[in-house]
């Protein structure tokens, strides 16, 4: 907020496809919004030319804390739905919208009048289970000013919240046909794999269903080793493809969940690949998993072109 301020944050502006960043936002919220019984959604089909020039982190935090507000202000059984769309194209550039509504609680006139007020949170006995600073939309304002834009709200109290943002990127003709064409290759790498995901740091399992569906892959996620096992044992034998499994989870560890899923007395538990994911690169560490019964390892921070590639060679070898 200070750097802001003070006009200390400078955009690093690069290319950027905004139908990835749109993605990738729903994605990680979609485990916040699983937790409060709201449904999140988004709509990317309104844009006509996906690669612009900007500062994917800037627009990223911009537009997650508004969709962030838009989940927690919720209700249960809500919805948020994120759209992004292309208007008045001329030239080079084009206006972008990006639109986070919610079926939430709402806000007063009263409020919406300081909304844009540092710290400034409306007291009400039906958010009393949000936590926060009251910055986050202060910040999102300040961001999308920097960038040339702007952001207004538009609400009703106990009806919901629209926010949209408007902004005027650079249309990146050049980068778009290599994006998408990547784009494409990354999808077709893991189209139809069917993974059991075992993790059970929110953050690192929400990047990794990302990296994974963004590659074709439909996933099955766990928060801890058992869960792992028993999702395994109630599923069909030969439903899953390939198993991701943390190291360090609570209640039963990676070790002690490859190991019971091996011996369990079918034929799919001794021949599916099990892939161990661990902060933990020593040789020491890589003789644990395969004693275990892994078949690879991955370091964390998973860097996302490896895991799809290792993954990809993993089910190449099976298949072969």
């Amino acid at each position: 907020m200070s750097k802001l301020e003070s006009g200390e944050v400078k955009l690093d502006l690069q290319p950027t496809n905004l139908v990835e960043v749109v993605e990738e936002i729903c994605q990680i919220m979609e485990h916040q919004a699983a937790q409060l019984g709201v449904t999140i959604s988004c709509d990317r089909s309104g844009i006509s030319h996906p690669v612009v020039m900007a500062s994917s982190l800037h627009l990223k935090r911009l537009i997650m804390n508004i969709a962030s507000n838009a989940v927690k202000y919720n209700k249960p059984g809500g919805a948020v739905r994120v759209t992004c769309s292309e208007h008045a194209q001329e030239g080079g550039a084009a206006t972008y919208r990006f639109v986070i509504a919610d079926t939430g609680i709402g806000m007063s006139s009263d409020f919406q009048n300081r909304v844009f007020d540092p710290f400034s949170r409306e007291q009400r006995k039906d958010a009393e289970h949000v936590t926060g600073t009251g910055l986050g939309t202060v910040i999102a304002k300040q961001l999308a000013e920097l960038m040339d834009g702007d952001l207004v709200y538009e609400s009703r109290l106990g009806e919901g919240t629209v926010c949209t943002i408007t902004l005027p990127l650079t249309i990146d003709f050049e980068a778009s046909s290599t994006l998408n064409e990547h784009h494409a290759h990354d999808q077709a790498k893991l189209a139809g794999m069917n993974i059991l995901l075992a993790e059970d740091n929110d953050l690192n399992r929400e990047i990794a269903l990302f990296i994974l569906t963004e590659a074709g892959a439909k996933v099955t996620c766990a928060d801890d080793g058992f869960k792992a096992l028993s999702a395994f044992e109630q599923a069909d034998a030969g439903t899953f493809d390939l198993i991701l499994m943390d190291i360090m989870m609570p209640n039963m560890n990676g070790y002690e969940a490859t190991r019971a899923i091996r011996s369990l007395s079918r034929e799919d538990a001794r021949t599916i690949p099990i892939v161990a994911m661990s902060a933990n690169a020593f040789t020491e560490d890589k003789v644990r998993c395969r004693e275990a019964g892994m078949d690879g390892h991955l370091t964390k921070p998973i860097d996302s072109d490896k895991l799809i590639d290792a993954l990809a060679k993993i089910m190449a070898a099976k298949e072969g």
